[in-house]
């Protein structure tokens, strides 16, 4: 069995819909959940408020000097149970036309996943190469048609 290594992907978007960088810059985020088979269980966009924030100024409780102190250990175990973990490498990204959905490549076993019109779809013997020109293609649908559709399905 393998470690969950995503469960949650958050897209942070400008004011037009753009990806970007810092959350601060955000107005709206998009977020996928995916459920412990790697199946996407929820999607959904939120708006992204800017004045959350911590106040550090002004006064503060303290504590009260006839209160008696607690005293607490921390024992940490440490193992090397991490080791025997493999890394799997992946990769996605969120594309949110009327026919293209999320896609998940796994660079390992050369695999990619494809929400198309709310379907899961599998392909195989799809090269880190194709899938960096389908995310970077203008338009995912007819790169989709082109280059996977037929020539990469399981």
């Amino acid at each position: 069995m393998r470690p969950e290594l995503i469960d949650k992907i958050e897209i942070y978007l400008d004011d037009n819909g753009d990806p970007v960088e810092d959350p601060k810059d955000a107005v709206t985020k998009y977020v996928t959940i995916f459920n412990d088979d790697d199946e996407i269980e929820d999607q959904y966009e939120t708006e992204v408020d800017v004045n959350e924030s911590v106040d550090l100024s002004g006064p503060h409780p303290t504590v009260s000097p006839k209160k008696k102190k607690r005293h607490f250990e921390f024992v940490e175990n440490t193992n090397d149970d991490w080791k025997k973990v493999t890394e799997v490498r992946f990769r996605a990204f969120t594309h949110s036309s009327s026919f293209v959905g999320n896609v998940k490549y796994d660079q390992d076993n050369q695999t990619m996943e494809i929400i198309l019109n709310g379907k899961k779809y599998d392909f195989c013997n799809v090269s880190e190469r194709l899938f960096d020109a389908f995310e970077g293609a203008d338009s995912k649908g007819a790169f989709f048609n082109r280059e996977i559709k037929s020539l990469h399905d399981c």
